[in-house]
């Protein structure tokens, strides 16, 4: 949504749309990001990707490292290694709410 600024060619428009309507759309869209994300996410389950392991982002209490696919899938693994700043391959096997589980394959 956007708001009309006095001046533009838009504010001269006729046929607004309401702030209601707007933020029913807005919500929406939202929706179907989040949908469209699960699904991707769901569809690289048992795919091996290349994964840069984030620099600092291991938990120290729980071991678990953070990455980024090369497709951009958001991943986290458990592993003693240090991954700081690697790429290696990963098999990713679950879902959690805002990750996909991965396991680091073995050169």
């Amino acid at each position: 949504p956007y708001s009309i600024r006095p001046g533009t060619s838009a504010a001269h428009l006729g046929d607004q749309v309401v702030d209601t309507q707007k933020r029913e759309r807005t919500g929406e869209m939202l929706e179907l990001a989040e949908t469209s994300a699960k699904a991707f996410r769901q569809g690289a389950l048992g795919q091996v990707r290349s994964v840069l392991w984030e620099p600092g982002a291991r938990n120290d209490i729980t071991g678990v490292w953070r990455g980024l696919t090369d497709n951009y899938v958001r991943v986290k693994t458990d592993s003693d290694r240090d991954l700081s700043n690697l790429i290696t391959n990963a098999r990713l096997i679950a879902l959690d709410p805002d990750w996909v589980i991965s396991e680091v394959v073995p050169l």
